[in-house]
């Protein structure tokens, strides 16, 4: 006991570095924590006493295009705000250019997949519906550090938040703001992968 004790005491808590990740380790944390966001949407929702499957059903086909303009246009609202923002800031982190450039491309669309599907579930299905979409686009931003270090990528991202809380409350199911999220972090990481606008670096260290 007194030896399990003293490898407790041992431990000491650090900041990590992305150069102390490897693919591994930074895809395994992405499942962990989309994982614990999903479980908790699930969780609160329950606890609202509401359906998952009325919220996920998709009433009028139509309601799908939502998903290309909403992502369409918030690509174009990002690139046309590129200039405004200094270039070291607008920069995406290490771990998500990590993710970007040496996950194979059907990997990648899966992740995208799993987090706009679980923030959404969260945010829009759980939150939203408990203190609207103004605040829950609040915490939404506030969580999403990297668009901290400049008020316009902060107010990019509040505005992205609300949009698709928008959408959701227009269509009336969760999937459609989903869908929207998702296409929109893979076309962000397909700019990225494919050093698009030239901010990222060469793309030949991606593996296949």
């Amino acid at each position: 006991m007194r030896k399990w004790l003293r490898n407790i005491r041992r431990i000491r808590i650090r900041p990590v570095q992305a150069a102390d990740l490897n693919e591994r380790m930074v895809v395994v944390n992405l499942y962990i924590t989309q994982s614990l966001l999903l479980f908790i949407g699930i969780m609160v929702i329950l606890f609202q006493s509401r359906s998952l499957t009325d919220l996920l059903k998709i009433s009028d086909a139509s309601s799908l295009l939502w998903v290309l303009f909403f992502s369409g246009s918030a690509v174009l609202v990002n690139i046309a705000l590129t200039p405004v923002v200094p270039k070291e800031l607008n920069k995406p982190d290490e771990l998500h250019v990590m993710l970007a450039k040496r996950l194979p491309l059907w990997h990648l669309a899966f992740v995208c997949a799993l987090i706009g599907f679980s923030e959404e579930l969260l945010f829009r299905g759980a939150i939203q519906y408990a203190i609207g979409n103004y605040w829950s686009s609040l915490l939404f931003a506030a969580i999403h550090v990297h668009y901290l270090r400049h008020w316009i990528l902060t107010g990019l991202i509040f505005l992205l938040s609300y949009g698709l809380g928008w959408i959701y409350e227009q269509t009336g199911t969760l999937l459609v703001s989903a869908m929207a999220h998702a296409l929109y972090d893979l076309i962000m990481f397909m700019i990225v992968r494919y050093n698009i606008g030239g901010y990222y670096g060469s793309h030949e260290d991606k593996t296949p």
